[in-house]
């Protein structure tokens, strides 16, 4: 009997073990189970970290680096970080102001700039990286390369060739099939009024933007201040942006070879005009209104003046909208077109054409 009580206490005393066994072993495995989850949590927050921080710097990164490796391969997906950069750029205006560059579609338009550029009509204007429809063959994208790469010390780098889709990502449109090229240029200065006068001479034609804001008018009134002999365009509070897409389409690379200057306040605009440009409210800065002189009379009477004035005009335009600021309205000479017909007004583009026509001789 007394050994049959030992034998049951042995017995238990093995469950007992046996029972602190499985315990512990519980509790390895629940632990070990917690460190894998904590440590596979660590990881997943550094690997969302590093991808934040590694997609923050893409678009930066993008610009930044030279391509000059030579030609890639065709580019297929709107997800490609440089595609991605150059969206950026063509959309916000911010984005375009902090990397002091613009996009420009079309091939035609791409040489016009750059040959232009290589006659020193520009200063600081540069291609960074250009996109070729795969449609083109080689022959066509090297005579754009060796034009828009013109300053490239190696003259390794090429325009890199991309799909249709991408094309017309970049370039903004419906159809791409008329779009051969796609380039981001390095915008150039826009100088403030009063640094604008001071450094540049010989301003006689002015045109200035006081408020235009549809990006089609700036376009067209920069063209055509090219055309007519305008040295240089002013552009106002709330006008649009001359890089904006749609001018810079309407211009048609005008942008890029036109003077231009900016002001925001309107005491700033007639002090950079009388103390720098030496022009003369109220006698030769003119203000186009509904109501005013007629602007063939003043064209032909500021023609007439002595040699050093002769000729010399700021032409000012408002919004269709509101006109001209009343600060400008109020130390401005009014004219105006006749228009014998019974429209009220005119498309500012079309009256800034008929007025730098009339300026422009």
């Amino acid at each position: 009997m007394i050994k049959n009580e030992i034998n049951m206490r042995k017995t238990s005393s093995s469950l007992a073990k046996l029972g602190a066994i499985v315990t512990f072993q519980r509790f390895s495995i629940a632990r070990g189970g917690a460190q894998q989850k904590r440590s596979l949590s660590a990881k997943k927050v550094t690997r969302e970290r590093f991808e934040s921080t590694k997609s923050s710097a893409s678009l930066s990164k993008a610009g930044s680096m030279n391509d000059r490796e030579g030609e890639e391969e065709t580019i297929t997906s709107v997800e490609n970080v440089k595609v991605k950069r150059m969206v950026k750029l063509r959309t916000r205006r911010s984005f375009r102001d902090e990397e002091r560059a613009c996009v420009v579609s079309g091939g035609k338009v791409l040489l016009e700039i750059f040959q232009a550029n290589a006659f020193g009509k520009m200063n600081g204007v540069e291609c960074k990286r250009a996109f070729v429809s795969e449609e083109f063959d080689d022959d066509y994208n090297e005579r754009i390369d060796r034009v828009i790469f013109r300053d490239d010390d190696d003259r390794k780098r090429k325009s890199t060739k991309v799909s249709a889709k991408v094309m017309k990502k970049v370039a903004g449109v419906e159809n791409a099939d008329n779009v051969d090229y796609c380039a981001e240029v390095t915008k150039p200065d826009v100088l403030e009024a009063r640094e604008f006068f001071k450094e540049t001479k010989m301003v006689r034609k002015v045109l200035c933007l006081d408020g235009v804001q549809d990006p089609g008018n700036v376009g067209t009134l920069l063209r055509t201040a090219e055309a007519f002999g305008f040295d240089a365009v002013g552009l106002g509070p709330k006008t649009c942006d001359p890089f904006n897409e749609k001018a810079l389409r309407s211009s048609k690379g005008s942008c890029f070879r036109m003077q231009m200057f900016s002001w925001k306040t309107s005491e700033e605009f007639f002090d950079a005009l009388e103390r720098g440009g030496k022009f003369e409210r109220r006698k030769n800065v003119l203000a186009a209104m509904l109501v005013g002189e007629n602007c063939l009379d003043v064209s032909k009477e500021l023609g007439s003046v002595d040699a050093d004035d002769a000729g010399k005009v700021c032409i000012v335009l408002g919004s269709e909208g509101t006109g001209v600021s009343k600060d400008i309205e109020e130390n401005s000479r009014a004219m105006t077109i006749p228009t014998p017909g019974v429209t009220e007004s005119l498309n500012v583009a079309v009256a800034g054409g008929i007025l730098m026509m009339a300026f422009g001789k």
